[in-house]
């Protein structure tokens, strides 16, 4: 992807990064004001997302390295 659009993989890397620490922090927010099902859901999507992705990404025959490495 990076060399494909010639996208910064400094700021690739950042967004990811910054991603996860939002994630993280809803998610400590969330069982923090104890409704189970709720971080149950959210857990849930997140890997259902990635299941989907890996599925996806196997059918289109698309790459699985980290930022597009080789």
């Amino acid at each position: 992807m990076v060399k494909q659009t010639e996208a910064n993989r400094f700021l690739l890397v950042i967004a990811v990064i910054l991603n996860l620490v939002l994630f993280a922090l809803l998610f400590a927010q969330t069982i923090m004001n104890g409704e189970i099902l709720t971080w149950i859901a959210v857990i849930f999507l997140l890997v259902i997302s990635f299941i989907i992705e890996y599925i996806w990404r196997k059918k289109n025959h698309q790459n699985m390295h980290w930022l597009g490495k080789n």
